[in-house]
């Protein structure tokens, strides 16, 4: 059975705050941008929300509050156009996948809101101490962490296999 994966966030007030789209869509007709376009260091929600999911899953931070809490469904993650956004998405995806095997992949998908949730709320945090986003900086933060991480998941799929074979 395969989960329908639709893209929620319990974030939304972030997603106006960094997303110029999101930011624009909030206004009514005749409101302008109170501030310049160039300080909403995402296009579109799909880029934070990619963003947001890979931090969240390196930090293996969830934010369990957002369950229940999500705004409205934005589209399934499937049918996004931008093929980067939906490639990182469904990348990360894979492996929460294997990070959580023990439960069913419409929970798993539940988890991966959750990181992505938890990792928006870290770049918001950075972008209100630093007055502007720094993807390379916040990523710095990062490094060797995908390398680690993908050899422990790994790992221990490759273990799982050899105590299923030995079945």
């Amino acid at each position: 059975m395969t989960t329908t994966r639709t893209f929620k966030t319990a974030k939304q007030n972030i997603y106006r705050n960094l997303v110029l789209r999101t930011a624009r869509l909030a206004l009514d007709d005749d409101e302008d941008l109170d501030r310049p376009e160039s300080e909403y260091p995402f296009d579109d929600g799909y880029e934070l929300f990619a963003a947001g999911l890979a931090i969240g899953f390196l930090n293996e931070n969830r934010n369990e509050e957002s369950r229940g809490n999500y705004s409205q469904d934005f589209i399934e993650i499937d049918n996004i156009s931008n093929d980067e956004y939906r490639e990182a998405i469904n990348f990360v995806w894979e492996l929460v996948k294997i990070r959580h095997d023990d439960v069913d992949e419409t929970e798993a998908w539940e988890y991966a809101r959750q990181y992505a949730d938890a990792g928006v709320d870290k770049i918001n945090r950075e972008m209100e101490y630093r007055g502007e986003f720094d993807m390379i900086g916040l990523l710095s933060i990062f490094e060797g962490e995908w390398d680690e991480t993908l050899e422990k998941l790994l790992q221990e799929e490759k273990l799982e296999e050899a105590e299923i074979d030995t079945l």
